[in-house]
């Protein structure tokens, strides 16, 4: 059971109630369905579980129509993810900056090995390309 005051969504694709912090919020774009992460676009939104499946199956029972009673037109699960991973990219990219404007990020190996050492460090990222 969720505790007060707790926001509750519905997944579009499997219908499971969650928090919805653990949802992905959708609302419509120009040419329909676009993610929500930041949750700022304001008005009627869809939610979906961060999984394929139940993407695929919002699609594909054109759930999104349904949830923003429009045409969502021909939208697919692939599109939606690769939204998805675009706002998730740009998401990371604004909070590396915040990190950095506020001093909170240690960049380069001396630098990351002294915070790792220290006990500063409660996450580590590698570039792929790193030796």
């Amino acid at each position: 059971m969720a505790a007060l005051g707790t926001p509750q969504r519905t997944c579009i694709g499997c219908g499971a109630v969650r928090q919805q912090a653990a949802l992905v919020r959708y609302r419509w774009g120009p040419r329909g369905p676009v993610p929500d992460l930041d949750r700022a676009g304001g008005g009627r939104g869809a939610y979906t579980c961060l999984d394929l499946s139940c993407i695929r199956r919002a699609v594909s029972r054109r759930a999104f129509a349904r949830a923003f009673r429009r045409d969502a037109g021909r939208v697919t699960a692939e599109e939606l993810v690769e939204a998805l991973a675009e706002a998730v990219g740009g998401r990371l990219s604004r909070l590396l900056g915040l990190a950095r404007r506020a001093r909170r990020i240690a960049v380069g190996h001396e630098a990351a090995e002294r915070a790792l050492m220290a006990g500063e460090a409660a996450l580590l990222l590698v570039a792929s390309d790193a030796g």
